[in-house]
Parts: C-alpha cells; sequence; structure tokens
C-alpha cells in the first residue's frame, strides 16, 4: 500500500473508531450525570460545552468522514490530484496521528 494510501487508511480508522465510540455513549445517561453534577461548582460554560460534546463528536467525526472520503487515496488523491498526501490529509493526520499514538 502506498504511503498516501496507508496514511488516508489508518486517519480512517482512528475516526471511524471515534465515532463508533461517541455513537455507542448512551445519551441519557450523559444527560443525567450532567445533571447531577449540578451544584458541584460546575461553570455554567463548562456544562453547556459537556451538554452538547456527545452530539458535537458524532457530528465532527461524521464530517470528517465526508472529508476523508473526499480525498481518498488510489494512485493520487481523488479531489487534489496530489500523489503524496494532500494538505488536507496531511492538516488531519497532524492533529490525530499524535494523539492515537499510530506511527
Amino acid at each position: 500500500m502506498r504511503p498516501s494510501a496507508r496514511l488516508h487508511a489508518e486517519l480512517t480508522a482512528i475516526i471511524d473508531r471515534a465515532y463508533e465510540a461517541a455513537d455507542q455513549a448512551d445519551g441519557s445517561v450523559i444527560r443525567t450525570l450532567l445533571g447531577d453534577l449540578t451544584g458541584t461548582g460546575l461553570d455554567q460554560r463548562t456544562a453547556a460545552f459537556l451538554g452538547q460534546a456527545h452530539r458535537l463528536a458524532l457530528d465532527t467525526t461524521a464530517a470528517l468522514t465526508s472529508v476523508l472520503d473526499t480525498h481518498r487515496f488510489g494512485s493520487c488523491c481523488s479531489e487534489c490530484g496530489t500523489s503524496d498526501p494532500c494538505r488536507t490529509i496531511r492538516g488531519i493526520s497532524e492533529i490525530f496521528i499524535p494523539i492515537s499514538g499510530a506511527p
């Protein structure tokens, strides 16, 4: 597998795992736990973020999947036409590869 295609496959796997983890989380349990934190000193901004985090995780990983689908690799990036990882894939990999611990 070409290095560009391998990088694309790694990113796809990372994003797929993130989506699956968010999708398997129980939104009602998250809301209940968030409600239990009321009165514990949790500031309003943090509570608002936590209240939206589940949906944001699902939406963000779905959007990234769409970007990866657009910039898929065969002999070159299907969107950019480059044979090396395109700027989009490089940018996404700079964020996600260090987090995942992948080489």
